[in-house]
């Protein structure tokens, strides 16, 4: 009985200690030039088996105006850019950090059409 009682005991006491990461999603740098997107998350970018890929957003501001700016390479050194001075696009390219996800789309002047920033535990932490 005593046996049965250690065995339980240290059966409970090893499944406390189990730990389990959390979801983690790394996005190396894709785009579509036929189509005008591109995505990635930084932190994918950042740890991507090549040392081509480059993910970045900045914004650039004057006395005069805000310009914003997405710019990606991927793997194979295809790159992607577009410029905005939309005030809304402009917002979310201001709440990319070092762990966002990045999804962009542009029309044929190079123009930002759309930007969703995604912040949240699974795009990171850096590596």
């Amino acid at each position: 009985m005593n046996s049965i009682r250690v065995s339980v005991a240290l059966c409970c006491l090893g499944a406390g200690g189990v730990a389990v990461a959390g979801e983690r999603l790394d996005y190396s740098v894709r785009i579509d030039p036929v189509f005008r997107y591109a995505y990635a998350s930084m932190a994918g970018a950042r740890s991507s088996p090549d040392s081509t890929q480059r993910a970045k957003c900045s914004v650039i501001a004057t006395q005069v105006n805000l310009l914003g700016v997405c710019d990606f390479v991927d793997a194979e050194g295809v790159s992607a850019k577009c410029t905005t001075t939309h005030q809304f696009l402009l917002e979310a390219i201001k709440t990319v950090n070092g762990d966002s996800y990045v999804y962009f789309a542009w029309n044929p002047e190079g123009l930002c059409t759309r930007i969703d920033v995604e912040n949240g535990s699974p795009f990171g932490p850096k590596i």
